[in-house]
């Protein structure tokens, strides 16, 4: 009886089969938000009662450099006019998010 498939076709699906999950979860190594639209919302207007959220975006690449310095004088103009409009003060929040979900590498 005569193989399906030759033992290097066998070897070389094999290969493709283990590299494919890996190659699919890459994504590029770039700045994704790079217009103040992209990276600065309102998520939440504020109105009559209603406390208002914003949301600003500062990327930095793998070396912790910032893509964009905009971004950055961006989200601090927003924070300095929110609280210029509110009676009360702001909360900031932040949420960093690193490749290996923490700071120690």
């Amino acid at each position: 009886m005569k193989e399906a498939f030759s033992p290097v076709l066998r070897l070389l699906v094999i290969i493709l089969s283990a590299a494919a999950p890996l190659l699919g979860g890459c994504v590029a190594n770039k700045q994704y938000n790079t217009t103040p639209d992209q990276y600065l919302s309102a998520v939440i207007g504020a109105g009559e009662g209603v406390v208002g959220v914003d949301l600003a975006i500062i990327e930095f690449d793998e070396f912790g450099m910032l893509w964009d310095r905009h971004q950055l004088e961006d989200a601090i103009a927003l924070i300095e006019r929110r609280n210029e409009e509110s009676e009360r003060g702001i909360v900031v929040f932040t949420y960093t998010h690193g490749r290996m979900n923490n700071a120690d590498q």
